[in-house]
């Protein structure tokens, strides 16, 4: 995905997180795998393809988001959770600096994604047999931001809805 190798336009010591990355993550994903792979569904294998290129889109800022990042939502919720930050902000004036911005910015990347695959699907919808498959692409992509309890509460969460739906 050429975009991603916007990233370090932005923020140049991030790490690597362009196509060569996806590769080695399709590369883990497979040595974890071994010989298992081949239980994998072609959806699935699908999903974890995809999910290694959209994973880290949501790192890619232009300069108009990035001017715009004190004045989010999101942002006073990245300060009310970390103290540092928080201090960091407050020792600034209440003004973001470069090091809460990147901060921030990585804090943020995996809910990002949505806005890339609300893009990409309004033009190529992403469909596996004619059912769409964004939403799990994007939930996919989001959860290698979070936690394994965060994970875990969310599919708790979400089988009891389903139970429910059932009922």
């Amino acid at each position: 995905m050429p975009l991603l190798n916007e990233y370090n336009r932005v923020f140049p010591k991030y790490t690597l997180h362009n196509n060569r990355h996806q590769v080695n993550i399709i590369k883990l994903i497979g040595d974890l795998l071994g010989d298992d792979v081949t239980e994998l569904t072609a959806l699935e294998c699908a999903m974890l393809i995809l999910s290694t290129v959209y994973h880290d889109i949501g790192m890619v800022y232009n300069d108009k988001e990035l001017e715009k990042i004190g004045t989010k939502s999101d942002f006073k919720l990245f300060l009310d959770r970390n103290t540092k930050a928080q201090l960091e902000y407050e020792e600034n004036q209440n003004k973001p600096t470069a090091g809460l911005i990147e901060c921030y910015c990585r804090w943020m990347h995996a809910k990002r994604v949505w806005i890339y695959l609300n893009i990409s699907n309004s033009s190529t919808p992403l469909k596996w047999d004619n059912i769409s498959i964004k939403d799990a692409l994007g939930s996919l992509c989001e959860s290698h931001n979070l936690s394994v309890k965060d994970i875990i509460v969310d599919l708790d969460t979400k089988a009891s809805q389903e139970i429910f739906m059932d009922i």
